[in-house]
């Protein structure tokens, strides 16, 4: 084997690894939420009230890898990266992704499920939410009862 054929077969395989580290960081990043999933949405109206108990949540369970949303503060020595939650990327998920995110978990990301309760996940969601101005909510349920505190 000559010089410029070891030198060439180095590139080649450099180039591989470089690419799946590439795909690999995407790939993390990326949900694959099943489309009953993303477009469900709660069943109660997001309100202070609400989003005071979720940020309660959102301070135990997320702030430590999140940061506080809308700041920059999450924990960028972590990979991936986890999300501000108060960026545009998360704000244009569906509350049914947010939703499904919480409770499904992946990697560094816990599940949820058995930890919090629907309904606190979507407090948390409510919470959230509060970060972005121009969000609408759409309630599954109009006039259903108040969530239980």
């Amino acid at each position: 084997m000559t010089v410029h054929s070891k030198a060439f077969k180095f590139r080649i395989i450099s180039l591989l690894i470089l690419i799946s580290l590439v795909s690999v960081k995407l790939a993390a990043q990326n949900w694959d939420v099943p489309a009953d999933k993303k477009a469900k949405n709660c069943d109660f109206k997001f309100d202070e009230a609400t989003a005071k108990l979720g940020e309660a949540i959102y301070s135990k369970k997320c702030a430590s890898c999140h940061g506080t949303p809308a700041k920059g503060n999450n924990r960028r020595a972590f990979k991936p990266v986890p999300p501000d939650l108060g960026s545009s990327g998360s704000q244009n998920l569906t509350d049914g992704e947010l939703l499904y995110i919480l409770s499904t978990g992946r990697g560094l990301m816990p599940s949820f499920f058995g930890t919090l309760t629907e309904s606190d996940q979507w407090k948390v969601i409510s919470y959230l939410r509060s970060f972005n101005k121009s969000y609408k909510q759409v309630v599954s349920k109009p006039n259903s009862a108040r969530p239980k505190k």
